[in-house]
Parts: C-alpha cells; structure tokens; sequence
C-alpha cells in the first residue's frame, strides 16, 4: 500500500467534510489494491422545519464515494461521489454526483445544502490551461442545482454565476426593506447566506415588522423570503409600494387566481425554468 497516498486520501476526506469516519475502510480498500471501488458513509442533518417550526423531521444524506488507481502508477484517487438526500415525506430521494475537479470540491455539507434547493458560494481558483504558467487568483461564484429538471445523465444540471453576471449580496440585502441588518449582524447575514443557511431577520411589510427567513437567490440576483411559518413571500407583496398602479391590479389578480411568482425586474434571457409558486414552502 502506497503510505503517502492514504495519508493523502484521509486529508482530503477530511477537508471534504467527511471526517475520519472511513479511514479504516479506506486503508482496508486500500490493501487489496482494488482499481476501483466505491465506500459509503450516511449523515442526518436536522431540517430547516425541525430547526425553526419544532417538527421531528431529520433530513438523511448517503455518500457513495467512487474511488479509481491511477493507470500509470500505484496512486488511488477520489474523483467523484454521489449523494443521496432522503427528506421526509418524499418517496423518492433527490441525488447528484458531484465531480471533484469540475465542482470544485464540493464539501458533503454544501453538497446537502444544495439537493435541499439552495445556493451556495464558492472560492474557486481558474482550471490552469497546459503549457500557461499563470498565478490567478481564486474567485468567488455562486453555484445551484436545477432540481426540477434532470439532464441526459440523470443529473441535475450545476448553474454557476460568476462574478461577470453581477449578484451582489450586500446590495441585494440593501435592496430588502429589512430592518434589522446592519454593521456586523448584516456580515454574520453574508456569511450564512453564502453557506446555503437561512437567516431569520426582521422586514417591513403592509407598515408592520415582521419576523422572515431569507435565503440567497442568484439565479435573479434576489432573496429569497419565507414567513415565520417557512411560507414563501413573493416579491410582488415586498415590493408592493415600487410597482406601477396597472401593475399593482395585475399583481392583486394574479394572486387572486394562484398564479405563479414574478420577482420584480426583466426577465432574464437565460431563463428556462419555471419560478417557485409563491405559496412554496422551504427546502425545495
């Protein structure tokens, strides 16, 4: 067994988020000298309705990790692993295999985060490209899964917004009539959001404080906003007070009738997904 390669393995197992959990199978793996193979560890994570509405309900994550030996010497790899999401009162579980190199190693707790329909960001260093010798610098982007969609490899495809496509949290949190983020609370905000957490905060609606949840949303440079009970709060009743009177009476009959939200803003032309129905609930 190459030593240096299972030190190697257990170190990035653990920056992964996967902790020492599987250095024994590993190293068992390991002594065999499989060419591949595949180990499997589980989590439970308590759910954003058990964490803020005290239900029970625990979210259970499986990792399948896929392990290869190289072709041209005796070193083992990690390239890939594939997630398996088990949420209450689903039958099915929501899965995507994230790639190592082309996700940017991805950590077992983002990758959670994101099969439970949020959006994280990432530092990320530019893939180098052969025969270029240049030190870049890493940049953050934002990455989602389209989980209402399913590509020709069974996969949820991974949308990434670079800084190029202009989502800027702070501003956007700006942007909110939130009344309680400023200073340091709305830094703690950035970093929560950016991790795939909901915060609570305090926002002004109809002249009255109330309690939400937000959530980043840089598929339309926006938030994501949810009532103290995990109701989503469309944009259309947010923004009530900057949209034209014709639009306001559009809006209120749209609502009439369940029609499906709007944020406020052009259309992107990218789009091609539906937008969540504003009566959706949390943990998509």
């Amino acid at each position: 067994m190459n030593e240096k390669n299972f030190e190697y393995l257990k170190k990035l197992l653990d920056n992964l988020g996967f902790g020492s959990r599987l250095n024994a199978v590993l190293q068992q793996a390991l002594e065999k000298d499989f060419n591949t193979f595949s180990l499997g560890i589980s989590n439970s994570y308590l759910s954003d309705e058990g964490k803020i509405l005290g239900t029970p309900n625990k979210d259970i994550v499986k990792y399948q990790l896929n392990f290869n030996k190289s072709k041209s010497s005796d070193s083992v790899f990690l390239n890939d692993y594939r997630v398996f999401l088990f949420k209450p009162m689903e039958i099915t579980p929501r899965s995507h295999t994230f790639d190592l190199e082309r996700d940017h190693r991805i950590t077992a707790w983002q990758a959670y985060r994101m099969l439970s329909g949020f959006s994280i960001e990432k530092n990320v260093f530019p893939q180098r490209k052969e025969g270029v010798d240049v030190q870049q610098d890493a940049r953050k982007i934002w990455m989602k899964l389209s989980l209402d969609v399913l590509d020709a490899y069974e996969q949820h495809p991974l949308r990434k917004f670079y800084p190029e496509y202009g989502y800027d949290l702070s501003a956007t949190l700006d942007r909110y009539p939130l009344t309680n983020l400023s200073g340091p609370i709305k830094e703690v905000a950035i970093e929560h959001l950016a991790q795939g957490k909901l915060f609570k905060a305090e926002m002004r609606l109809y002249d009255q404080v109330f309690p939400v949840y937000i959530a980043a949303r840089p598929e339309l440079r926006a938030l994501e906003v949810f009532d103290k009970d995990l109701n989503r709060i469309p944009d259309q009743q947010i923004f009530m007070d900057k949209l034209e009177p014709q639009t306001q009476a559009s809006t209120s009959q749209q609502e009439d009738i369940g029609a499906a939200d709007s944020s406020v803003g052009p259309e992107q032309p990218w789009q091609q997904y539906p937008i969540d129905g504003s009566g959706q609930k949390v943990g998509r």
